[in-house]
C-alpha cells in the first residue's frame, strides 16, 4: 500500500485516501511544505508528458488510433530527501536532511533547548510512481495529428470528482525535406487533472521527436521543454477541523528527453521507451490503428 500511496492520493481513489492525504501532510504547514511535496510535482509532470510519441513515421492518409499508455516513474535518491529547517519557536534553528513525501518513512528528530525536540515526519517510501491513461489519436491530414486523453469519475463524498483532460498536436516537419525513412515531428501537449478540492495539476510539453522506420520496426528520440504546476490543499489538523493549508509548486526540471522504439503489425501498435525528466520514466504503449 505504501508504494501506491501517492498514486492513490493524486488519482483520487476516494474519500478514505483524501483523509490519508491530510494525515500525511498536517505537520508540514510552514516553509518546509513546498520542499516536502516537490517530488510529486516532478513525478506527475514527467509521467503526464510521457506517451505522446508517434508509432513510426506519420501516415499520409487519414487514421484513427485508440490505445493505452502506461508509465512508471522510478523514485531515485535525488527525490527522497531535502534540506529541512526547524521553525519558530523551536531553538536553536537547525537544518538537517529529512525525507520528502516519497522518501524514507522514518522521522528525523532534532534535539533542542530545555529538553524540547522537533520532529520532521517521514515519507511514504515510494519506489515507483505508475500511471495508466487511455489515449485517442487522429491524424493523416496535412501532415498533422491530434491526441486526446480523457477520464472522469465522481467518487462522491467529500472528495468529489476526478477529471483528467489531455490534448496534443503534432506536425510532420520532415515532410518538407527529403528524409526517406527518417521522420521528424514538432509537438505540443497539455494536460490537466483535477481531484475535487484537493489538487489541480497542469502540465505542458513543447518538443521534437525524430526517428526512423525500417519495415515494421521503428525507433525514435524525443527532446523537449516541460512545465508543470501543482496546486494542492490540505488541513492542518483534519481531526479537529483546523484551517486549510494551500501549496503551489512548479516542476524543478525543465528538460524532457527520451529514447524508444516499437513495432507496427497490421492494426497493432506497440512501443517501449525510457524517458528522463529529473527521474527515469519507463513507458509502454499499446494501441490499435485504423
Amino acid at each position: 500500500m505504501k508504494n501506491l500511496l501517492i498514486l492513490m492520493i493524486f488519482l483520487g481513489t476516494g474519500m478514505s485516501y483524501a483523509q490519508t492525504f491530510d494525515d500525511l501532510l498536517q505537520n508540514y504547514i510552514g516553509n518546509n511544505k513546498e520542499k516536502y511535496l516537490q517530488p510529486v510535482a516532478d513525478l506527475v509532470t514527467g509521467s503526464f508528458n510521457s506517451g505522446w510519441n508517434s508509432p513510426g513515421k506519420m501516415d499520409s492518409s487519414f487514421y484513427f488510433r485508440f490505445g493505452i499508455t502506461t508509465t512508471a516513474g522510478f523514485v531515485t535518491d535525488n527525490l527522497k530527501t531535502f534540506r529541512a529547517t526547524t521553525e519558530d519557536p523551536f531553538l536553536p534553528m537547525t537544518t538537517v536532511d529529512a525525507a520528502t513525501i516519497v522518501g524514507n518513512n522514518e522521522p528525523v528528530v532534532v534535539d533542542g533547548e530545555n529538553g524540547t525536540s522537533y520532529v520532521f515526519q517521514g515519507g511514504t517510501q515510494l519506489a515507483l510512481f505508475p500511471m495508466v491513461m487511455p489515449q485517442i489519436n487522429v491524424g493523416g491530414l496535412y501532415g498533422s495529428e491530434l491526441g486526446l486523453r480523457f477520464f472522469a469519475w465522481d467518487f462522491g463524498g467529500d472528495f468529489g470528482k476526478l477529471q483528467l483532460l489531455g490534448l496534443s498536436a503534432k506536425h510532420d516537419v520532415g515532410r518538407y525535406f527529403k528524409l526517406g525513412k527518417w521522420y521528424w515531428n514538432a509537438m505540443y501537449a497539455f494536460q490537466n487533472i483535477q481531484g475535487g478540492k484537493y489538487f489541480d495539476i497542469t502540465t505542458h510539453l513543447v518538443g521534437m521527436e525524430a526517428g526512423r522506420t525500417i519495415g515494421p520496426w521503428y525507433w525514435y528520440g524525443t527532446l523537449g521543454y516541460q512545465f508543470g504546476k501543482m496546486d494542492a490543499v490540505y488541513k492542518e489538523d483534519p481531526d479537529q477541523g483546523e484551517r486549510e493549508v494551500s501549496v503551489s509548486l512548479n516542476n524543478s526540471f525543465p528538460v524532457y528527453a527520451g529514447l524508444g522504439g516499437g513495432v507496427r503489425v497490421g492494426v497493432l501498435r506497440v512501443n517501449l521507451a525510457l524517458n528522463y525528466a529529473k527521474a527515469p520514466f519507463g513507458e509502454l504503449g499499446i494501441g490499435i490503428q485504423f
